[in-house]
């Protein structure tokens, strides 16, 4: 229970130092969508621990996780047949996805990931097993070559695309920017900072000096503020793509992303959209750092996987 409490505390200074914005004349409005929720009701569940992953450059090598991502010759199910892509959000790694990764292996699907945004080594030592902090561009850059990793190893033609927080953009950024809507069948994102965040206002960290020394190291915290030149230029883009189908997870207790409607897309062109408040559908408290280690959000990961298109609405919090 320690350690879990110091790499919580360790994960939670990281990714608020990693997010707040340097003192700026905020002279446009946050961040606001009219994408409507859908709500229902559930359960209250716990999040577990993570594990760090290593094997820089190459996907999570946690020992739990070899057995479960990246397991070569994984044969899926029939009925889940598109390999599943987890990505990771800022200051976090592969191994956070872990019980959702276990869940969905249990439901016939073979599922993937890797530790993308490294710092070059010098840096990055100064936050061992954090990852997700070099340059957005350079992210979605990875992970396009980690589509195509991912197809080449399983002679499937998609993916499906499981994100959290930075990982939910990078979606948007491979779909929108670099053309990626064809190799992909679904986006489910949990938290997807994909307006950008105001950080609930927390400049204070900000303008400390430990801020300003980590904002100087992690460039991809600084591009997710909400009016960064890295937002600006991705609201330009769709939010979604019809060829798509995207499940978006928010919560009102988010705490990192905020306001938390920055976490819900817009359809474009028809696309089948269904932005999820977590809480509303299952209950209790869902804080932003560990949802992907919350069976809250797990429960939702294989709802927004497997629904039917046009079902916008959970039925409720099991799987």
């Amino acid at each position: 229970m320690r350690l879990r409490s110091v790499r919580a505390g360790i994960a939670a200074a990281i990714t608020a130092l990693t997010f707040a914005s340097s003192p700026l004349a905020l002279a446009d409005e946050p961040p606001t969508t009219t994408a409507e929720p859908t709500t229902t009701t559930s359960t209250d569940v716990r999040s577990s621990d993570a594990l760090s992953s290593v094997g820089p450059g190459h996907f999570a090598g946690d020992l739990l996780g070899r057995k479960v991502f990246n397991v070569p010759g994984c044969v899926p199910s029939p009925e889940h047949p598109t390999p599943v892509l987890f990505v990771h959000g800022t200051a976090g790694n592969t191994a956070m996805w872990l019980p959702a990764a276990r869940a969905l292996k249990k439901r016939g699907y073979c599922v993937y990931g890797w530790d993308y945004g490294k710092l070059p080594a010098r840096e990055q030592a100064l936050f061992p097993g954090f990852y997700g902090l070099a340059d957005i561009n350079d992210n979605a850059k990875e992970l396009a070559a980690n589509v195509e990793r991912v197809k080449q190893m399983t002679g499937a033609k998609q993916v499906d695309l499981v994100g959290h927080s930075q990982g939910g953009t990078l979606t948007k950024k491979y779909i929108a920017q670099l053309g990626g809507a064809d190799s992909v069948r679904r986006v489910v994102a949990a938290g997807g900072s994909f307006h950008g965040t105001t950080m609930g206002g927390m400049t204070e960290v900000a303008e400390s000096k430990g801020g300003q020394q980590t904002r100087s190291r992690v460039r991809a915290g600084d591009q997710q503020r909400w009016n960064s030149e890295h937002i600006r230029e991705l609201n330009t883009f769709p939010d979604t793509d019809p060829r798509v189908v995207y499940t978006s997870i928010y919560s009102p207790s988010d705490g990192v992303v905020t306001p938390y409607s920055s976490s819900m897309l817009e359809s474009v062109g028809g696309a089948d959209v269904a932005n999820v408040n977590v809480e509303a559908t299952c209950g209790g408290y869902v804080n932003h750092i560990f949802m992907p280690m919350n069976r809250k959000i797990t429960a939702m990961v294989v709802w927004g996987l497997e629904r039917e298109v046009g079902d916008h609405a959970p039925k409720g919090c099991r799987f």
